[in-house]
């Protein structure tokens, strides 16, 4: 083990991401006896093929976790976010997951998500500048 080499890469290239999914995979078949895909999606919102928004995730064990939400500053209150949350919900429901995850930070749009119906499970604390974040879920009937 000594002469172990370690890098670093400031992005998680698409080698990388395929790796790790292929583990996790074949443990899965291991050591659960079924073959699970990690897989991921986004939905893309352009205007004059400017991105202006996106919703991204995994498909995640038979759940959706969405990794990120993000709308460009002068499309936000425009309804873009519900009409990308409308979307992954209703892609959750047509897949037949149980339920959709996602974690906020206590300064971005936990009331947001909760018109939705996610509700917080567990809160972290302890990040810089006093901030916490809040894991929600959303069961999916």
């Amino acid at each position: 083990m000594n002469n172990i080499n370690v890098e670093f890469e400031p992005s998680v290239s698409k080698e990388v991401a395929a790796f790790t999914r292929k583990l996790f995979k074949e443990q899965a078949l291991e050591k659960l006896g079924v073959e699970v895909e990690i897989k991921p999606f986004s939905f893309i919102i352009k205007e004059n093929k400017k991105m202006i928004a996106v919703l991204e995730g995994l498909e995640f064990y038979g759940s959706l976790m969405i990794t990120g939400l993000a709308v460009l500053k002068e499309h936000r209150s425009k309804g873009i976010g519900t009409l990308l949350m409308n979307k992954a919900i209703g892609y959750a429901k047509e897949k037949g997951f149980k339920f959709i995850s996602l974690s906020t930070f206590d300064f971005q749009a936990l009331d947001f998500y909760k018109k939705f119906g996610f509700v917080v499970q567990f809160t972290s604390k302890g990040f810089m500048f006093g901030t916490k974040v809040y894991h929600l879920r959303k069961d999916i009937e």
